[in-house]
């Protein structure tokens, strides 16, 4: 199911859902042996245990984490070089799903291209899980004597606090939902649950046996052609995937027809590859990717399958078995765990090593800094320059550190229905000013601040990421905000607002969007401000520095076209609205691109710090078009 989904295949949109019948089925899986070892000697032997788990783990995802680190430094982009550290060594040492999640939620790393490591997140939430699993097992059922119920009840209870946490946090913090223990572990334990209970009798004298493995896989299809990307989970929604796979792993314990379908060959030999197929097919289909810098067609597709494949039948075969079953490792528990040390070391090593020799990236143009009345020309001629210059601005290297100053503030808001604000200038001032809008709005922050110094104006900063400030098209998390910001601007009396938005590149219907523009201007003119709209900044198709980095002899391949990066019916319709006697409307476009180019470099300045913001120097760059704009509005 994961592989379908990463495949890029339309029709399997909820793929995602692969990782919940994982781990229901090792939830399931490990509770029936430990509870089987328990049955028979009435103990269960936790070094035993997690012997069993280094010897069936840490070989293969050791050896995908070296090799995906030494192929990374052949195939990917430099800037991607830097990350994968720390990706390597959090995949070694089981936390790379604290690393995914507070990547996920750092703005300014949010929008980075996939690691070909971030599908060791899952593996480190299972290995988390058996932490503690088997303590909280063996102390329940030595309390319970011979008794299950208190087991049962003991996890059930568990598993209930689980979801109630998963149902909180996937509404308030999704991100931290989906990649943490405490809202994902109540998936395991449904699954563990199953050994616990007598289910497993009952089920074979249901007559309705076999209608129930087949409704599991109706509901587990159903969920990963209807779920998608914009599916709140793993909240309750979470709970119709995890209930199929609670009927199929049910179905697979009996001796019916499913069981026999199961049991067959072929699936029996795909099972018994699926970790190793896990491991790899990610970091191929990463590399693929990169080589082609295109979605994935057929032809990719093909080469994706075949390499995992390979790679997972030699994997299997020389290095999961012989380490799996080896009497060396079996025999003694601790030659298992000292092969645990040796190889966390590796791949800890690989991450190190990588980050020490991660090439820097270097331009072979040296370029006169550039400077604001400069600007036109350099506009001008940069479609035309292909070497990177060498003293850039920022650094490639510098340039997710070289964030907007509203960042380092703190005044720029991610979760909080309160507008978080920044005040800037003379409180006193009759000119009043608010910026207001999402992350399109904050990345001009820096030259409208520097603006309403020079003035001694004054300026009140309202941004938030992830929400537009149009009505109609901001996420319903945003509405509570979006009132309590035009509370605060008619409380601060505040006269001018200027607004932006990410507008370029995204999915709008034109009447839908027509519709929240009109209702942003009328609800900034209610609170008697004059609306100033400042035209979105042409949309990158891709990471623009990560393709810098690779295309240093030859920028021009990370330029944009005007015709894809604006989008020409959203700003005309922008245009249309605020180009009035109500309001105004700042074009930007031509400040960016020229004959139908919208250069990544100008000058010596980078323009995009990512896939979607200009960079703080760019912006800084234009301050005085800005102000010349901003004066006469006001004036």
């Amino acid at each position: 199911m994961v592989f379908l989904y990463h495949l890029d295949l339309s029709w399997f949109s909820g793929g995602f859902l692969g990782v919940d019948v994982f781990f229901v089925i090792s939830g399931f899986l490990i509770s029936k042996l430990l509870l089987n070892e328990y049955a028979t000697s009435q103990t269960i032997s936790l070094s035993e245990f997690y012997a069993r788990r280094v010897r069936r783990i840490l070989p293969s995802a050791t050896i995908v984490i070296v090799g995906t680190v030494f192929v990374s430094r052949i195939t990917l982009e430099p800037l991607r070089l830097a990350n994968l550290r720390w990706d390597a060594i959090a995949s070694s040492s089981f936390w790379a799903n604290a690393l995914f999640a507070d990547r996920a939620v750092d703005y300014l790393e949010a929008s980075l291209p996939p690691s070909p490591l971030q599908h060791y997140w899952s593996l480190s939430v299972e290995e988390q899980f058996y932490l503690v699993f088997p303590a909280i097992l063996i102390f329940s059922l030595r309390l319970a004597r011979h008794d299950r119920r208190i087991p049962l009840i003991m996890l059930t209870s568990c598993g209930i606090v689980s979801l109630m946490l998963a149902v909180f946090f996937t509404s308030a913090y999704p991100v931290l939902s989906f990649f943490h223990l405490p809202t994902r572990a109540w998936q395991f334990i449904a699954g563990a649950i199953i050994p616990l209970t007598r289910w497993q009798t009952s089920y074979q004298k249901l007559s309705c046996s076999t209608a129930l493995p087949v409704t599991g896989l109706l509901i587990l299809l159903l969920s990963t052609t209807t779920f998608d990307q914009s599916t709140s989970y793993p909240g309750i929604a979470a709970l119709i995937p995890t209930t199929g796979a609670l009927l199929l792993v049910l179905s697979a314990t009996s001796s019916g027809a499913v069981s026999h379908i199961l049991s067959h060959p072929a699936l029996t030999a795909l099972g018994s590859r699926s970790f190793a197929l896990y491991l790899w097919h990610w970091p191929v289909i990463v590399f693929v990717k990169s080589g082609t810098q295109s979605p994935l067609r057929l032809p990719d597709i093909c080469l994706v399958v075949a390499l995992s494949a390979f790679l997972t039948e030699v994997t299997h075969r020389l290095v999961e078995n012989p380490f799996r079953f080896s009497q060396f490792f079996t025999s003694r528990r601790r030659n298992s765990f000292a092969l645990a040390v040796v190889l966390v070391i590796v791949g800890v090593v690989a991450g190190v090593v990588n980050g020490k020799s991660s090439p820097l990236i270097y331009g072979s143009l040296n370029v006169p800094a550039s400077t604001s009345d400069q600007l036109p020309t350099l506009l001008s001629e940069a479609s035309r320059t292909i070497f990177l210059p060498e003293n850039l601005e920022p650094t490639l290297e510098n340039v997710f550190e070289a964030e907007p100053t509203i960042y380092r503030l703190g005044c720029h808001d991610y979760d909080s229905d309160t507008p978080i604000t920044c005040d800037i200038g003379n409180p006193n001032s009759r000119v009043r000013l608010a910026l207001f809008g999402d992350s399109h709005a904050a990345q001009w922050f820096d030259p409208i601040s520097q603006i309403v110094t020079k003035n001694n104006w004054y300026l009140l900063s309202i941004t938030r990421s992830g929400c537009s400030p149009l009505p109609q098209l901001m996420p319903t998390k945003c509405e509570k905000w979006f009132d309590s910001a035009l509370t605060t601007m008619k409380q601060r009396n505040i006269r001018t607002v200027i607004v932006s938005s990410l507008i370029n590149g995204a999915d709008y219907s034109p009447n839908v969007l027509r519709d929240s523009l009109e209702s942003l201007q009328s609800q900034l003119l209610k609170i008697d401000t004059l609306p100033v709209f400042l035209e979105d900044t042409p949309r990158p198709q891709e990471h623009v520095p990560i393709c810098l980095s690779s295309n240093t002899e030859n920028i021009t391949r990370c330029n944009l076209s005007r015709d894809t990066s604006v989008t020409n019916r959203y700003s005309n319709l922008t245009r249309g609205i605020f180009d009035s006697t109500a309001s105004t409307f700042i074009p930007t476009e031509q400040w960016f691109c020229v004959d139908g180019i919208c250069p990544a470099v100008i000058g010596n300045s980078v323009v995009y710090r990512d896939d979607s913001h200009i960079s703080p120097r760019y912006a800084e760059l234009l301050t005085p078009q800005l102000e010349q704009v901003i004066t006469s509005i006001l004036f």
